[in-house]
């Protein structure tokens, strides 16, 4: 997306000014005049990072308060009663084993 204005940015949709991204509001009036939704495809967009992932850090990386994810939650019903946060990136370590004289 570098421009014959801004040759040297690295970023995806490059503002007016060097260095600086297009402002949020200018996309989005762009993008609806173009007949995208965004409306639309917002919440679509939510609820497939909720069903992919749990509400928790959906909300920390989209920035969504913790009640609309929960709404939205249960008006999907998408579960994760099975979820722990931590580092699960290692295996567990056994548990260790019982001996017989143990009570």
């Amino acid at each position: 997306m570098r421009t014959a204005t801004n040759p040297g940015s690295l970023w995806l949709f490059p503002g007016r000014r060097a260095g600086q991204p297009l402002r949020p509001e200018w996309l989005a009036k762009r993008i609806t005049r173009m007949g995208v939704p965004t409306t639309a495809a917002r919440g679509a967009t939510l609820r497939q990072h909720l069903r992919e992932s749990p509400a928790p850090i959906a909300v920390d990386a989209l920035g969504y308060h913790p009640v609309t994810a929960a709404k939205i939650v249960a008006e999907t019903g998408i579960t994760y009663s099975l979820y722990t946060p931590g580092d699960h990136t290692q295996s567990p370590r056994p548990l260790p084993g019982r001996r017989t004289g143990d009570t």
